[in-house]
């Protein structure tokens, strides 16, 4: 039997937040607008979280301390139950009571990471969520992203369905870890099941397109680390893009490239300006921390410029005003097919377009159809 399921806090309702680090948080924190807000990520973050509520109006703050990047879960140990002081065990109510106290609106369960299809582990998971009281704690479920593959969605959407509290998900693999095919078909089943849940540490195709089929909100990671998260136990290169600079978010594209790489593609054509950068070209930055940083601003204010305008619309209206961008950016690769430059449009984008493509083609690596 489903069981009743708690909803988000309404102050996450219809928001599009930024999932960050503590190395990444003030330039989260500088970047916020109208429509968002912040998942401060990690241990590193708790004891900055008084201050950040302090410092400016970042709207709601939300609290993942992350065991699940490095943690993995089983039936007996589905949540890391934090220590108190040196003699004394707290319980998981009394933890998110002390974090809401910092001034967070709404505290994730600390879950360790399911792996693929460990039934026993994720009911126990659910169970134990089942049990935190707090109106403020999510149950997160951070799980492998083959979990979204047909013949363990229908399981999954099972499992997590008898939660009685709000859900918030991550799904992590080795690389991309929605790129596969088929994988944003299943999210969409996943979200339209569970409607008003939170899609955390995602990209910004998939957070847009899940708040636009179900989710009540969505966090993108400001990082490629954090937009793609890993496994516990996956070995991954970690760092910035080419050049040693974070991927560069281009609207025109729908696309996270770094600008080095940008520079290729437009390289017989003009760069895109962006003017909320000073009008400056998106193939100008260099490998400095203030040119990071002034990417990393660029990329947060950009995907909620996107939301801010599909957030008024009628669901229906969201879902065609996206499609249709999604498939102008699609097409727009094909024009930058010059010389030896080698294009790749991005998985997900191409799962994206096909999806909703009225007439039901295949979209090919390039930017053309098929």
């Amino acid at each position: 039997m489903t069981a009743s399921r708690g909803q988000l806090p309404e102050e996450l309702a219809g928001r599009l937040l930024t999932y960050t680090n503590y190395k990444w948080l003030d330039v989260a924190i500088s970047a916020t607008g109208r429509n968002s807000g912040l998942v401060a990520a990690g241990a590193g973050c708790r004891p900055g979280l008084r201050r950040i509520r302090s410092a400016k109006d970042t709207g709601p703050l939300v609290y993942d301390e992350r065991r699940w990047a490095a943690e993995l879960a089983s039936p007996s140990s589905p949540l890391g139950l934090p220590s108190g002081d040196a003699l004394f065990e707290i319980t998981l109510d009394q933890w998110v009571d002390g974090v809401v106290a910092d001034g967070v609106r709404a505290v994730l369960t600390p879950s360790k990471f399911v792996a693929s299809a460990d039934w026993p582990t994720l009911r126990a998971l659910v169970e134990a969520a089942n049990e935190v009281t707090s109106p403020r704690a999510i149950t997160l479920v951070a799980t492998d992203a083959a979990m979204l593959d047909p013949e363990r969605l229908g399981t999954f959407v099972d499992v997590v369905s008898r939660s009685v509290k709000p859900l918030a998900f991550v799904f992590a693999t080795k690389r991309r870890p929605l790129g596969s095919a088929g994988r944003v078909a299943g999210l969409r089943t996943l979200l339209a099941a569970v409607p008003g849940s939170l899609l955390l540490a995602t990209e910004v195709l998939a957070a847009l397109d899940g708040l636009t089929h179900g989710a009540a909100a969505a966090a993108i990671g400001l990082t490629g680390g954090l937009r793609r998260p890993a496994r516990p136990d996956d070995v991954t290169g970690g760092g910035f893009s080419n050049g040693a600079l974070p991927g560069l978010f281009l609207r025109e594209l729908c696309e996270h490239r770094s600008p080095m790489t940008y520079a290729d593609w437009y390289a017989n054509s003009p760069s895109p300006r962006c003017d909320r950068c000073g009008g400056r070209a998106l193939d100008s930055f260099a490998g400095t921390d203030q040119d990071r940083r002034a990417i990393l601003r660029h990329n947060v204010h950009t995907w909620l410029a996107m939301w801010d305008e599909l957030h008024p619309l009628r669901r229906e209206e969201q879902q065609q005003a996206l499609a249709e961008e999604l498939r102008t950016a699609f097409t727009r690769h094909a024009r930058l097919r010059l010389g030896n430059v080698r294009l790749e449009v991005d998985p997900l984008l191409r799962q994206l377009v096909e999806l909703d493509d009225p007439e039901q083609r295949s979209a090919t690596r390039a930017g053309s159809w098929r």
